[in-house]
C-alpha cells in the first residue's frame, strides 16, 4: 500500500512569513522595497544627469552601480512574479553589499571625527574645498586650522547620522527579502512533494 501525499494545507500566513510586526506578508513587503528601490535609482539618475560632477571617472562608476542595482531590482521583481527564490539572491547579496559598504563608511567617518588629520577627515577636506571653492576667509593660521577641524567634525557627525539610517533600512530591506527567500523555498519544496494549487493570491482570499 503507498503512503499517503501529505495533503495539509500550505501555511503561507505563518508568523516566520510576515514582516513589519506582522502585519505584513513578506511577499508583499518584498514588493513594496523593490517598488521604493525603483524609484530611488530613477532619483538617482536625475541626480546624475543634472549634477555638475567634473570627475568623469567617478560619474562613469556610480551609472555602472546603478544599472547594476536596476537589474538586481528587476530580478527581485521577476522572482516575486514567478515565486521563485532563486531570483532574490543577486538582491540580497547586493543589500549585503551596501551593509558592509555603509558600515565602512560610519568607521571611516568615526575615525575623522577622532583625528581630523587622518586619511577620511583629508578626505572631507577635499569634499568641502570643491564646495566652496572661490570662496575666502582671511583669517590666521590658527583660525583656519580650528575652523578646519569643526567643519570636518560636523560633516563626520552628519555622516554618521545619514550612514546610520541607511544602514537600518539597508538591514530592515534585507531581513525582509530574506524573509520571502524562505517563503519562496518552503513553498516550491512543498510543491515538489505534493499538488500545491493555491497559490499566494488565492490563499490571500481565503485569510
Amino acid at each position: 500500500m503507498k503512503p499517503s501525499k501529505d495533503q495539509t494545507a500550505f501555511e503561507h500566513y505563518h508568523s516566520a512569513y510576515k514582516c513589519c510586526c506582522g502585519a505584513v506578508h513578506v511577499k508583499q513587503g518584498s514588493l513594496l522595497i523593490a517598488i521604493v528601490s525603483s524609484v530611488l535609482i530613477i532619483f538617482a539618475f536625475l541626480s546624475l544627469i543634472l549634477a555638475t560632477e567634473s570627475n568623469h571617472i567617478m560619474q562613469l562608476f556610480q551609472v555602472g552601480m546603478l544599472l547594476v542595482e536596476m537589474f538586481c531590482v528587476y530580478l527581485l521583481f521577476r522572482g516575486l512574479s514567478k515565486e521563485k527564490e532563486l531570483y532574490l539572491l543577486p538582491y540580497l547579496v547586493m543589500q549585503a553589499l551596501t551593509m558592509f559598504t555603509v558600515f565602512v563608511l560610519i568607521a571611516a567617518s568615526a575615525y575623522a571625527l577622532y583625528d581630523t588629520k587622518s586619511l577620511p577627515g583629508d578626505y572631507f577636506e577635499r569634499q568641502m574645498l570643491e564646495q566652496y571653492e572661490g570662496s575666502h576667509i582671511d583669517d590666521s593660521p590658527k583660525a583656519q586650522e580650528e575652523r578646519r577641524d569643526i567643519l570636518i567634525k560636523v560633516t563626520a557627525v552628519f555622516t554618521i547620522i545619514s550612514c546610520l539610517i541607511g544602514e537600518v533600512v539597508a538591514v530592515w530591506w534585507f531581513t525582509v527579502v530574506l524573509q520571502c527567500y524562505h517563503y519562496f523555498r518552503d513553498l516550491n519544496f512543498r510543491r515538489s512533494k505534493q499538488d500545491v494549487t493555491m497559490s499566494f493570491e488565492a490563499a490571500k482570499n481565503f485569510a
